[in-house]
């Protein structure tokens, strides 16, 4: 092997060994900021309470959290399809509260669900998540990630770090 070849190989290493150890840590945005797990990237838009989900006959009683979240494969090479439980609420104790998916689609039956199309690279999808939240809710974050679990320990503990949204302001 030329001493060219070697260095550049080693040079390829070493950057991605930055990666990985950058990939790591714990990151924490606010509200309007992106956050990247793995080639996927997270915003939440807004956030807001209700009482209630929809109106009428179908509408969930509250209290509900309801978080608009903006999703963008940024690198993925295959495209991509966001799962709702990839996204969770912890309050300041560290309890979890995954996404009330049932009451978001029994009030929205009939209407297009915009986490359910596969996102192609560079393309990218908003939509509301439900959260069944406890009115004195303090110290909320999302928790949000890729899904790498999928894919077993050994591949997703390469990209450990945890991904979160702060929501209290």
């Amino acid at each position: 092997m030329k001493p060219a070849s070697a260095l550049a190989a080693l040079l390829g290493l070493a950057l991605l060994a930055a990666f990985l150890v950058s990939e790591r840590r714990d990151q924490t945005v606010g509200v309007g900021e992106w956050v990247r797990s793995g080639g996927v990237g997270f915003r939440v838009r807004s956030i807001r309470r209700s009482e209630t989900y929809g109106a009428g006959a179908s509408a969930g009683p509250g209290p509900f959290l309801l978080v608009e979240l903006e999703v963008k494969n940024h690198v993925v090479p295959l495209d991509y399809r966001f799962d709702p439980r990839n996204a969770v609420l912890l309050d300041g104790e560290g309890r979890e509260f995954p996404p009330a998916e049932e009451v978001r689609k029994r009030v929205d039956e009939g209407l297009p669900d915009p986490f359910a199309r596969e996102l192609a690279p560079g393309s990218e999808v908003s939509g509301t998540l439900i959260y069944a939240a406890l009115p004195d809710l303090r110290g909320a974050r999302l928790r949000v990630s890729m899904g790498l679990k999928r894919f077993g320990p050994l591949f997703s503990s390469l990209l450990g770090g945890e991904r979160f949204v702060a929501l209290d302001r």
